[in-house]
């Protein structure tokens, strides 16, 4: 998993929380509950993930690459999984900016993650 967050946000968490990002993230490298984050999706799709880290219960919300993503279509499908993106993908566990390497989804054709600009495509209406 690639992460990358705000400095400004890292700073505001760890006075709130005492929680620096670079621990925080080391829940993703255990087992870990997931679920989507309805309370705060109005503006991006977040995940919650509650793992443990040195022996407490961490809960923290996080979006993923996918809402980011130029391939991005709607509804958890993009231009390389048209019918679902794999569950690995969308929720964040895997870094699609390499080759997705599981059986059931065998080929993303090619098609990997790419940062969205926010710059009109030609053609494009929003």
């Amino acid at each position: 998993m690639k992460f990358i967050w705000d400095d400004d946000k890292q700073e505001y968490n760890r006075r709130k929380h005492q929680l620096d990002f670079n621990d925080a993230k080391h829940i993703f490298g255990q087992d870990v509950y997931i679920e989507y984050d309805i309370d705060h999706s109005d503006l991006e799709n977040r995940w919650t993930a509650i793992g443990l880290w040195r022996g407490e219960v961490i809960r923290m919300s996080y979006s993923v690459q996918c809402g980011g993503c130029l391939n991005y279509t709607m509804f958890a499908t993009c231009k390389a999984y048209p019918k679902r993106i794999p569950d690995e993908i969308y929720t964040g566990l895997f870094d699609h900016t390499k080759p997705y390497p599981v059986a059931k989804y065998p080929t993303d054709h090619g098609i990997r993650y790419e940062p969205a600009t926010d710059e009109l495509i030609e053609g494009e209406m929003y």
